[in-house]
């Protein structure tokens, strides 16, 4: 620890700092060869905020090598001990810092052991940076850990762990398997549909696909199923929905059949449907809204991704704070609880992302301590297969 008070203005060690601010202020710090052989990462500065009572500020020289974050007080122009280690990569949290009473380019890291490191970059670009390099290094080491520690876990074609990384085109093989489940359009019936809507787990034709794209993302998130990139729990969400269970709830009620258009039907006559269907939901039956949120929280609980399409369509809040368990939204609770008989936590956790639930929701704050993100929760279960999922999903990469 750095706590203490430090002697940073001696004649010798200002001269000795000098030589090492050759670096002007926020200024990125190239790496040397004798750095990457010794396999650092990155190096700079920045400013770390003492746990003691004064709560002051102190420069530290930062380096992330080994898969650990490192520190090294400022007056150390050589290495003559072990850099004092922070905490392993592969297990912490990276936030940044938006509140009013916080300064500029602020962030914290939260250990596994669940200690917060504030820290403050010396510029926008090393903010930034410093941000970027620590979570691509987590998801490195949790794609790296994963396949060495999860032997059983499913693979994509790539060899990255279930819920990783994107998987590309799909195979022709899951294709077939998809269409074959799904041989018409779930709007209108035109055969050999070879479109999805990732977020209603339905196949379409391309003309109702250019319909559900007029809906917005927030209806309706359309990809092609031979043309896009898919991960393994989309394709695994489609695979556990499809048409016929998907319109058994938006189609719920007797009206739909009379109404429904026919294949090769005008676009108008589908888009007249469609609006009905999914923007109006005038087909799906209805429920008491306290009672539909209780339920979409509880199939969370239990991975059912099936009841929680069903409740998502009968207007259930997927950011619904349960306040009889700590303010956790469907997304917390899915994430701790433990997988059942048919594991779809991953699945489950997909489709409440991708229809619209907040990943950076936080649950109630408990004795002082701030609430935690779904993120949180997952690195204090150790949960490496779902972290990795969630990193990407924070990353964009999934």
């Amino acid at each position: 620890d750095d706590d203490e008070d430090d002697d940073e203005h001696s004649p010798e060690k200002a001269a000795a700092l000098a030589a090492r601010r050759i670096h002007s202020v926020g200024s990125p710090v190239r790496l040397s060869n004798h750095d990457l052989s010794l396999g650092i990462v990155k190096h700079g500065y920045l400013w770390k905020r003492s746990s003691n009572v004064k709560r002051d500020w102190k420069r530290r020289w930062f380096l992330i090598q080994g898969g650990k974050l490192k520190y090294q007080r400022q007056e150390e122009l050589t290495v003559t001990g072990p850099p004092v280690t922070v905490c392993d990569i592969m297990l912490c949290t990276v936030r940044e810092r938006n509140r009013p009473t916080d300064s500029r380019f602020e962030f914290e890291i939260v250990s596994p052991q669940n200690r917060t490191y504030v820290c403050k970059a010396e510029s926008a670009g090393d903010y930034k940076e410093w941000i970027r390099v620590i979570r691509a290094q987590t998801e490195s080491l949790l794609v790296e850990g994963a396949a060495a520690d999860l032997g059983t876990a499913q693979k994509h074609d790539d060899g990255a762990p279930a819920g990783v990384s994107t998987l590309g085109i799909p195979d022709s093989a899951t294709v077939a398997e998809i269409c074959r489940n799904n041989q018409v359009c779930a709007d209108c019936g035109n055969k050999d549909p070879s479109w999805a809507s990732i977020n209603l787990g339905v196949l379409i034709c391309i003309q109702c696909s250019g319909i559900h794209r007029s809906l917005g993302v927030h209806v309706s998130k359309v990809r092609s199923l031979t043309l896009d990139n898919w991960s393994l729990p989309m394709l695994n969400v489609l695979k556990l929905l499809g048409n016929s269970i998907s319109s058994s709830v938006y189609e719920s009620k007797k009206e739909a059949m009379a109404l429904r258009p026919a294949a090769d039907c005008p676009r108008a006559e589908a888009e007249k449907f469609i609006r009905m269907k999914y923007i109006a939901r005038s087909f799906v039956q209805g429920g008491d809204h306290m009672d539909l949120d209780l339920n979409l929280w509880n199939s969370a609980k239990n991975g059912d991704v099936i009841s929680c399409m069903k409740f998502i369509a009968m207007g259930s809040d997927v950011n619904y704070a349960n306040a009889d368990f700590k303010c956790y939204a469907p997304l917390h609770i899915c994430c701790v609880c433990e997988e059942k008989k048919d594991p779809h936590m991953l699945e489950c956790m997909e489709l409440l992302l991708q229809n619209g639930a907040d990943i950076n929701a936080t649950t109630a704050p408990i004795k002082g301590e701030e609430g935690k993100t779904v993120l949180d929760l997952a690195v204090e279960g150790g949960k490496v297969e779902l972290i990795s999922f969630l990193v990407g999903k924070i990353e964009g990469s999934v």
